[in-house]
C-alpha cells in the first residue's frame, strides 16, 4: 500500500504548475543567471583544457565548414579549397600536421552544395572581423549553447520550480557530456540546439501566455524553421511531421486568435501551413541557388542523396542503421573519375547513390521498415554512464508529466525527429542534440519528484 506522501508527490508531479506573474519572473531570472554561468564555465573550461584557438581535427565536417568560410571571407564564393596555404597554416602548426597535409592533398577545390550556408557564413564573419582564427567562432558556439541552457532552465523553472531549474542546469552543464563536447567544436550542433530550443520555447510558452497576434506567433515559428533549414538541410524532413502533428503542437484556447482558435483541428493545420510556407520562402533563395549551380532540380543540394546508401543497404543493416563513410568502403569507385570537378563528382555520386538505395529498398521493403526502428534505437540508446543516468531520469520525468500539454509538445517533436532519423540514418546521438531541452526538463521533473517524496516534502495531511 502506497503512502499518502508518495501519492501526493506523484500527483504534484503529474499536474501542471500554475504560471503566475511571479513564477514567470523567477523563471526569467533563473534563465539569465543560468545562461551567463554556463557561458563563463564553458569558456573557462575550453580555454584552460583545450585552448579556444586550437584548430579542429583535420577530418570530418569541421575543416569543411572552416574551408568554406575562409573562401567566403575572401569573396571567392561558396566553395572549398583545402590547398589554400593561408587556410592550412594553423593546421600545420600542431601535432596532427601530417594527417592534415594528407587530408588536404587528397581533396579537389571547387564549389559545393552539400553544406547549407548559415553556419559557414557566421564563421566567415569571424574571419573578416578577426582574420584567421578559431577562438571567435568557438565563443559564438558557446553563446548558442548557453542560450539553450538558459531557455531550458526557464522551462524547467516553470514546470518544476526553483528545484527543477537547479536540476536542469546541473544535468545539462555538468552531467551531459554533449554540452561540453559540442561547445568546443566547429559544427552546426550549437546553432541547431539554440534554434530548436527557441522553437520549443515558443510552442510551450504560447500555451500559457495571454493571446497575442497570430501573425507574430506564426512568423516566429516560420522564422525558426527557416533558420533551421539554413543551418541543416536535413531539417526539411521535419516539415511534414510538423504539419502532420499541428493539432498537438499548436495550442487550443478560447480565443479569436487564428493560430489558437478552438473551433477545430483544420484551423491549426492551416496556421501551421502558413508558418511552414514562410519557412520555405526563407529558404527559397538557397534552394534556387542549388538548382542553378547543379543545373538539376536538387533544391537541398546533394548531401542527402549522396549518403542515402549509408542508411539503406546491406551494410546499413549490419551496422544497425548507423551512418558510415561510403567513400572509405570504395562505394564510389565506379563513378569517381580523376578529371571530375567537385560539382561533377557530387552529381555523379548523388545519382549513383539514389539509384542504389532505391533498388535496395524495392528489393528489401520489410528490412527497410525494420531498419527505420533500428536507426531510432541506435540514436536514443545510451552509451555511457552519464547518458544512462540522463536517459533514466528523462524517461521517469516523461512518465510523471505525461498529462501535461508541455510534455505532449516535447514528445511530438521527438516523434518528428524520429521520423527523419528513420528516413535517413543514425549518427549515434548527434541528431538528439537539438532536442536536449526536453530531455533535461523531464530529468529535472524526475529529480524534483524524488526530492519531494524522499527529502521531507509534506504529505496531504501535513499540508492541511
Amino acid at each position: 500500500m502506497r503512502s499518502p506522501r508518495l501519492d501526493h508527490c506523484l500527483a504534484v508531479s503529474m499536474n501542471e504548475r500554475p504560471h503566475t506573474h511571479e513564477t514567470r519572473r523567477i523563471a526569467r531570472s533563473a534563465a539569465i543567471v543560468a545562461g551567463c554561468t554556463a557561458w563563463l564555465l564553458l569558456t573557462l573550461w575550453i580555454s584552460i583544457r583545450f585552448g579556444l584557438n586550437s584548430p579542429p581535427a583535420p577530418s570530418g565536417d569541421e575543416p569543411s565548414y572552416d574551408a568554406i568560410a575562409w573562401q567566403l571571407s575572401h569573396g571567392n564564393g561558396f566553395r572549398e579549397d583545402f590547398h589554400d596555404a593561408q587556410f592550412q597554416k594553423p593546421y600545420l602548426r600542431v601535432s596532427t600536421a601530417d594527417e592534415a597535409k594528407k587530408f588536404f592533398d587528397s581533396t579537389t577545390p571547387g564549389t559545393v552544395t552539400y553544406r547549407p550556408p548559415l553556419f559557414p557564413s557566421l564563421i566567415a564573419l569571424t574571419n573578416i572581423a578577426a582574420d584567421r582564427q578559431f577562438w571567435l567562432v568557438r565563443i559564438i558556439n558557446i553563446t548558442f549553447i548557453s542560450i539553450a541552457v538558459g531557455l531550458t532552465v526557464f522551462i524547467a523553472s516553470r514546470e518544476a520550480g526553483f528545484a527543477g531549474a537547479s536540476a536542469a542546469f546541473g544535468t545539462m552543464v555538468l552531467l551531459d557530456v554533449r554540452t561540453r563536447l559540442f561547445a568546443r567544436t566547429i559544427l552546426t550542433e550549437p546553432l541547431s540546439l539554440c534554434l530548436v530550443t527557441l522553437l520549443t520555447v515558443l510552442l510551450l510558452t504560447r500555451r500559457s501566455a495571454a493571446p497575442k497576434s497570430s501573425i507574430w506567433f506564426l512568423s516566429s515559428i516560420g522564422l525558426c524553421l527557416g533558420l533551421m533549414l539554413w543551418t541543416r538541410s536535413s531539417f526539411a524532413l521535419w516539415l511534414p511531421g510538423v504539419l502532420l502533428f499541428a493539432p498537438i503542437l499548436l495550442p487550443r484556447t478560447e480565443s479569436s486568435d487564428i493560430a489558437v482558435h478552438s473551433r477545430g483541428i483544420w484551423i491549426r493545420y492551416r496556421s501551421m501551413f502558413i508558418a511552414l510556407s514562410l519557412a520555405v520562402i526563407i529558404f527559397l533563395p538557397w534552394m534556387v541557388r542549388n538548382c542553378m549551380v547543379l543545373q538539376h532540380i536538387m533544391p537541398l543540394g546533394t548531401q542527402g542523396l549522396m549518403e542515402l546508401p549509408a542508411g539503406f543497404s546491406d551494410e546499413a543493416v549490419q551496422r544497425g542503421g548507423v551512418w558510415f563513410h561510403l567513400s572509405s568502403t570504395g562505394f564510389f569507385q565506379k563513378v569517381d573519375k580523376p578529371e571530375m570537378s567537385t560539382l561533377e563528382r557530387e552529381l555523379a555520386r548523388a545519382d549513383f547513390s539514389a539509384s542504389e538505395a532505391e533498388r535496395w529498398i524495392k528489393n528489401h521493403p520489410h528490412q527497410a521498415i525494420k531498419l527505420g526502428f533500428m536507426k531510432v534505437w541506435n540514436e536514443y540508446r545510451p552509451r555511457s554512464m552519464p547518458e544512462t543516468i540522463l536517459s533514466l531520469l528523462s524517461v521517469a520525468g516523461l512518465m510523471l508529466t505525461i498529462r501535461r500539454p508541455a510534455t505532449h509538445v516535447m514528445i511530438t517533436l521527438h516523434c518528428v525527429s524520429a521520423l527523419a532519423i528513420a528516413a535517413t540514418w543514425s549518427v549515434e546521438g548527434r541528431f538528439l542534440v537539438p532536442l536536449m531541452l526536453s530531455q533535461h526538463v523531464w530529468a529535472a521533473s524526475a529529480v524534483t519528484a524524488l526530492q519531494r517524496c524522499w527529502i521531507g516534502h509534506p504529505g496531504p495531511k501535513e499540508i492541511m
